[in-house]
């Protein structure tokens, strides 16, 4: 009688360990799923920049461009849109995303988006954003010289999200959006303060 239940006892410890083993294996693809998974698109964008040229945004010291659009989530796992990723943008960008808020997707006026708050987002879900963007203060000016560079690509909108508590950022470029147009080392100097 002893003997068997001590057989039970294993057996039932036997399964528990390999059902624990089964959700740590299937926690960890989630987490590498989550960590790699790339589900924000966004559609076209309405843009308006205050110090504009002939070829693009200008990079000027105040110098402003505000974006609205709207972000999806074309994943097949739900997510919560977290705002910006506040990681350092690379020194050679002109312009880097500041501030995000809520918006209808169309409307480039400051005054008609809300305070953001995470936004949870369905599979096929999305959102009216408003970003702004500024001169990046982190710009590298010794790069450039006294002839005006080649234009430079609009920045894509860096964001973070988390989906079933994993975290992850996600740079959605900007389709169709305006180049920044060629600066010298002046105008850099001018619109980062050195």
């Amino acid at each position: 009688m002893t003997r068997l239940h001590g057989e039970d006892g294993g057996i039932i410890a036997k399964i528990l360990g390999l059902m624990l083993i089964v959700v740590l294996i299937a926690a960890g693809a989630m987490y590498v799923y989550g960590k790699r998974q790339q589900p924000l698109s966004i559609d076209g964008v309405a843009l308006r920049a205050t110090e504009t040229g002939n070829r693009g945004v200008v990079l000027a010291k105040d110098g402003r461009v505000y974006l609205a659009t709207i972000v999806h989530n074309d994943g097949t796992l739900p997510i919560t849109l977290q705002g910006l990723d506040d990681t350092t943008p690379p020194h050679g960008q002109p312009y880097v995303a500041t501030s995000i808020g809520l918006g209808d997707g169309k409307t480039t006026n400051p005054a008609g988006s809300a305070t953001f708050t995470a936004v949870a987002l369905k599979p096929g879900a999305g959102v009216g954003i408003f970003v702004v963007y500024e001169p990046n203060p982190g710009l590298t000016c010794a790069g450039y010289d006294d002839i005006a560079g080649r234009p430079t690509a609009f920045p894509p909108i860096p964001l973070r999200f988390s989906s079933y508590g994993v975290e992850s950022t996600q740079s959605v470029e900007v389709p169709d959006g305006p180049s920044v147009q060629g600066f010298t080392r002046a105008q850099c100097e001018a619109a980062v303060g050195g």
